[in-house]
């Protein structure tokens, strides 16, 4: 009778460590740490090496304004916080291109981590 309440306790602390894993596992980034990727796709008559010094003067416009060196970054914060700084940046740097680079094309940043278009704007 004692090893039947012996098995039955520690069958107990094991279903408890099993299901404290899983559900520690499902939360949704402890960390507040988020990651973001710059896109471009040059439009209208651009082609060849237009196209991609478009999008590269693009990019890096928009990396400016968001204080990064990469088309893949992090920020850090809640989700609302980062995604807001980033919409604030993306904006900023939409009309240095507007008023600067012209041309057509589109630009996206996108949150990775929530799977998620934080700006998209398409310049004609």
């Amino acid at each position: 009778m004692k090893k039947r309440i012996i098995l039955i306790s520690l069958a107990a602390v094991l279903c408890s460590v099993i299901v404290s894993s899983v559900f520690t596992s499902c939360k949704k980034n402890d960390e507040n740490k988020y990651d973001y990727t710059i896109e471009a796709r040059a439009g209208g008559l651009l082609t060849g090496d237009a196209a991609v010094l478009w999008c590269n003067t693009v990019k890096d416009i928009y990396k400016t304004e968001l204080g990064v060196d990469d088309d893949n970054f992090t920020k850090h914060g809640t989700g609302e916080e980062c995604d807001q700084e980033v919409l604030n940046a993306c904006k900023r740097a939409e009309t240095v291109v507007i008023t600067r680079v012209g041309g057509a094309g589109e630009i996206m940043v996108h949150n990775t981590t929530m799977r998620n278009t934080v700006y998209r704007r398409t310049i004609q």
